[in-house]
C-alpha cells in the first residue's frame, strides 16, 4: 500500500507509518473488492427471493380466480333454477356439486332459524341451550332425512321407471329445486332475528315439508310420466311415502336423546298445529 500524502509504502495498516496519514485507498479497495466479492451472492439471493415471492403470490392468485370462478357458477346455477325449477338440464349429473351446495345451505338456514325459535322459547322460560350443539343436531337430522328422500327417489327411479338416472343425476333433480327454498328458508331466517315468530315458522315448516316431501313427489311423478313401467305409479308414491316415514321415525329415535323431540314441538306449536312427531 502507498501513502497519497509521503509515498511511504507499508504492507499494512490503516494508517502510513511515516506521516501518519489515513490510508483512503486501503479502505476503498477492501470495500470495493468486499462489495465486488458479496454482489454476485446478494443480487442471487435476491433473484431467488423474488422468484419464490413470484411464484407464492402467482399460486394464491390462482387460488383466488379458481374461487371466484366457481362461485360466479354456483350463483348463475342459483338463479338460473330459481326462476325456472323445472328446467330440464336440472338432472345433468357435472351438477351435483352445486345442487349439493343448495341443499346445505337451505338445511343450515332453516337449522339457524329452528334454533333461534327454540332458544327464544328457552329464554322466555329462564333456560338456556348450546347454540352449537342444538344447530349440529338439526343440521345432521336434516340432511339425513334429505339423503333418505334421495335414496327413496333412487330406488323409485330403478323399480318403477324406464330412465335409469345416475344416483348424481338424482341428487342434481333434487338439489336444483333447492333455490326456492332457500329464498323461503332465508326470509325465515330474517324475521326470527326480528321476532317475527309466527311467519317464520309457518315459512320454516312449509321449508320443510317442500324439501322432504313435495320436491321428492314432484321429481317421482315426472319421471313416472316421462317412461312409466308397467307397475302402476300409485305404487311408486306408496313406496316413498312408507318407506320415508319409517326411516323418518327411526331417524327421529336416534336423535331424540339430544334436542330434537322438542324441537319439533316447539316448532308446531309456533305455528299453531298439532305436533305431528309425537309418537
Amino acid at each position: 500500500m502507498t501513502c497519497e500524502s509521503c509515498g511511504h509504502q507499508q504492507d499494512e495498516g490503516r494508517f502510513c507509518e511515516s506521516c501518519g496519514n489515513e490510508l483512503h485507498k486501503v479502505e476503498e479497495q477492501t470495500v470495493s473488492s468486499t462489495e465486488t466479492t458479496e454482489g454476485p451472492q446478494e443480487i442471487s439471493a435476491t433473484k431467488e427471493d423474488e422468484s419464490v415471492n413470484t411464484e407464492s403470490t402467482s399460486d394464491t392468485n390462482e387460488a383466488v380466480e379458481k374461487v371466484k370462478e366457481f362461485a360466479s357458477n354456483y350463483w348463475a346455477y342459483f338463479m338460473h333454477f330459481l326462476k325456472q325449477p323445472t328446467h330440464e338440464g336440472a338432472s345433468r349429473s357435472k351438477d351435483y356439486l352445486l345442487a349439493i351446495i343448495n341443499i346445505v345451505i337451505a338445511t343450515l338456514f332453516i337449522s339457524l332459524t329452528t334454533f333461534k325459535m327454540f332458544s327464544s322459547g328457552l329464554g322466555s322460560m329462564g333456560l338456556g341451550v348450546s347454540t352449537s350443539k342444538f344447530v349440529f343436531n338439526i343440521f345432521m337430522f336434516l340432511i339425513i332425512s334429505v339423503a333418505v328422500a334421495i335414496a327413496l327417489i333412487f330406488v323409485i327411479n330403478m323399480f318403477f321407471c324406464n330412465k335409469n338416472l345416475q344416483f348424481t343425476e338424482v341428487i342434481s333433480e333434487y338439489g336444483s329445486k333447492f333455490s326456492v327454498i332457500i329464498v323461503l328458508s332465508f326470509v325465515a331466517l330474517v324475521l326470527s332475528l326480528m321476532n317475527v315468530y309466527t311467519l317464520t315458522s309457518y315459512l320454516t315448516m312449509f321449508s320443510v315439508l317442500a324439501a322432504l316431501f313435495l320436491v321428492p313427489f314432484f321429481i317421482v311423478s315426472t319421471m313416472l310420466k316421462e317412461s312409466p313401467q308397467t307397475l302402476d305409479a300409485f305404487y311408486a308414491y306408496l313406496v316413498y311415502f312408507i318407506g320415508f316415514v319409517i326411516i323418518f321415525r327411526i331417524v327421529s329415535s336416534i336423535f331424540a336423546e339430544s334436542i330434537l323431540a322438542g324441537l319439533f314441538s316447539q316448532l308446531f306449536n309456533f305455528g299453531g298445529f298439532d305436533n305431528p312427531f309425537n309418537w
